[in-house]
């Protein structure tokens, strides 16, 4: 739990640190700080307590980041937050309180870092104390109670998304007239070729060709078309988990020497995270493979390796 009270208070430093080295320094920098405060009867936070907050964060009206999406974030208020100019504030607030700071962007210490302060004029960070603990072990146990119900709600999200997406791509078959077998988890492999070699296992190392596309039929990666400057096969083995579910769950589907095209929902690929500026988040892919022929991988059971 200590990882996690670190990684917050880095997180408050990255984002609301004006350049300076003290308390006192922040607070200049700052054109305003202002505690909203709750009405109610509970205890100022005291030093040696834990807090239980969501933060928001404003690059003028553009929103940059919103812990109410997932996780709540949680410190332990002590000299750690010294520098970020937080100690002094939290040690005037209670449970349900709200801390808004407004600072130019020009004062923020890690500007570089963030593509929108590059021309924008403040930024805005609101934090609300959502509960105060006394003791490490009742936040620990707020926190497992809030781990377990993120975990709950991405899992549902990521049924009824899967649920969406598989019919997107039906639909989008359909129309094609494609003919695919459908896997599992929702891949669609239309197989041009099936292949004469060996049946692809897991264990098994592949060499593939393969183009990348979105729905819209934009390559985003190759190594058949030279201009993405790779032109040699991909290698990986099935079942290390070294690429992305779909590739693993659809190559299963053909022998060694087969071709075809991996129709794959966002949830087998690189679902909300999306990778780089060429695959957005929840973005439905298409990959044209062939599978050259390879070597057997021998996965071998950790009784064997005792032996």
């Amino acid at each position: 739990m200590k990882i996690i009270i670190v990684a917050v208070t880095m997180l408050l430093c990255n984002f609301v640190h004006a350049q300076g080295s003290t308390e006192q320094a922040v607070k200049k920098q700052y054109i305003s700080t202002e505690i909203i405060k709750a009405d109610n009867n509970e205890p100022v936070i005291e030093m040696g307590m834990f807090i239980k907050m969501h933060a928001q964060q404003l690059i003028d009206d553009s929103l940059i980041a919103d812990t109410r999406d997932g996780l709540p974030m949680y410190t332990i208020v002590d000299s750690s937050l010294y520098s970020s100019g937080l100690l002094e504030t939290f040690l005037q607030s209670r449970k349900g309180d709200s801390i808004i700071g407004i600072i130019p962007t020009d004062s923020l210490q890690y500007k570089s870092h963030i593509p929108l302060a590059q021309n924008a004029k403040f930024f805005k960070t609101t934090i609300k104390i959502e509960e105060v603990f006394k003791d490490e072990n009742s936040y620990k146990k707020d926190y497992d109670t809030e781990l377990e119900l993120v975990k709950l709600n991405e899992e549902k999200e990521k049924n009824t998304k899967k649920i969406s997406e598989e019919k997107i791509i039906a639909d989008y078959l359909n129309k094609q007239n494609i003919k695919t077998v459908k896997t599992k988890n929702g891949v669609f492999v239309q197989i041009i070729k099936k292949g004469s070699g060996k049946p692809t296992v897991k264990g098994q190392k592949l060499k593939v060709k393969y183009t990348g596309k979105t729905f819209s039929g934009e390559a985003f990666d190759s190594n058949i078309d030279p201009k993405f400057g790779h032109p040699e096969p991909f290698e990986f083995t099935i079942g290390e988990g070294n690429t992305i579910p779909g590739w693993e769950e659809g190559m299963l589907l053909f022998n060694e020497g087969g071709k075809g095209t991996l129709y794959i929902p966002s949830n087998m690929a690189y679902w909300k995270q999306g990778a780089g500026e060429d695959i957005k988040p929840y973005e439905n892919l298409i990959f044209d493979i062939e599978i050259l022929p390879a070597s057997i991988k021998k996965i071998i059971s950790p009784l064997e390796k005792r032996k």
